[in-house]
């Protein structure tokens, strides 16, 4: 297996939102399913729970238009997905097969909305979620691209049975969501590549990297990085170290290509929790990866030789750890 990648930052966000989108559109032009609070994924039960169990099923119909709304933080979404904080905005569904839906990033039309999109990270509280019950058919979708974790930025004060019966389909990285949106993923590329004979490691004059701006982490990765720089050179960009790295989300910060390998350290150790460190920072660049953030069994099912688990030839325990007082939606996040 390789990784296909794409070559342009704004690209990235454009692929992403792309995938959003056309994933729920799929979704309400075909046979809906009800989230069971069976879910696999540990948030989507507490977020699930008490919901409605009877759904009227859409027609599977190209003769109407089918609007998804954004909630709240559409203008935001749309400047960084869509223009990549650049003034020319992309067509969403430009890549899609299906066409005939509109995105909607305003609030005054969501009686219209066949679907709602919240985004947790960015929620901050029940008082903000709209003050009315949806109308029959429409469909609530909880979207978060964080771990259990970070789900909630904007509030520490949550409890979550305020979001009991709001939510009709999740929507996570995870594999198990309703409607999952990977940050990225692996596809076969023809056997008679000829790129995969090229010497990738001849054009790297640096050993080992890190880029970083979030200087915690419960799962220990700056001591981690602080020890392993006693031992070899670790170069830090951004906010955690002394190396600058221009560009954020105007443009792309290629600084990392010269180097061997790019530690893609995430800040949460949660099931399935692979971000732009890997497919970004790391693959896209053609540096192997050093990872932490999910299993080995997980990375391994990317179908990619080219990474390195910090935790290969120790004893792993696996399975989430118990703590006292942790909800049980965060327990799956490996300590």
């Amino acid at each position: 297996m390789r990784v296909i990648m794409l070559r342009q930052r704004n690209l990235k966000y454009f692929f992403y939102i792309v995938a959003a989108i056309f994933s729920l559109s799929l979704l309400l032009l075909s046979l809906l399913k009800a989230a069971s609070t069976e879910d696999g994924n540990a948030l989507a039960p507490a977020l699930l729970q008490f919901g409605d169990t009877a759904y009227t099923l859409l027609p599977s119909s190209t003769s109407r238009t089918y609007r998804i709304l954004i909630w709240d933080v559409g203008k935001r979404m749309s400047r960084r997905f869509l223009r990549s904080f650049g003034n020319t905005e992309k067509d969403p569904f430009a890549s899609c097969s299906v066409r005939n839906c509109v995105l909607d990033t305003s609030n005054g039309r969501i009686d219209e909305a066949d679907a709602v999109m919240f985004h947790l990270h960015l929620t901050k509280g029940p008082h903000t979620l709209p003050n009315k019950r949806r109308r029959p058919g429409q469909f609530w979708i909880f979207f978060t691209d964080e771990s259990p974790l970070h789900t909630f930025l904007l509030t520490r004060q949550y409890n979550m049975s305020h979001y009991n019966g709001l939510f009709n389909l999740s929507m996570t990285y995870r594999s198990d969501s309703d409607v999952p949106v990977p940050y990225g993923r692996t596809v076969r590329l023809p056997e008679d590549n000829k790129d995969m004979l090229r010497d990738y490691a001849s054009s790297k004059t640096d050993l080992v990297a890190i880029l970083g701006s979030n200087c915690g982490g419960a799962n220990l990765r700056w001591p981690y990085v602080r020890e392993l720089a006693k031992h070899i050179k670790v170069d830090v960009y951004g906010g955690c170290g002394t190396k600058v790295c221009p560009g954020h989300f105007t443009r792309d910060c290629d600084v990392t290509e010269k180097y061997k390998f790019y530690l893609a350290f995430e800040n949460s150790n949660c099931r399935e929790y692979i971000t732009e460190k890997l497919w970004w920072n790391a693959y896209h660049k053609e540096v192997v990866p050093v990872v932490m953030g999910a299993t080995r069994e997980e990375y391994a099912s990317l179908g990619t030789a080219s990474l390195v688990h910090p935790r290969r030839g120790l004893q792993w325990s696996g399975g989430p750890r118990q703590v006292p007082g942790v909800p049980q939606w965060q327990r799956e996040c490996l300590q």
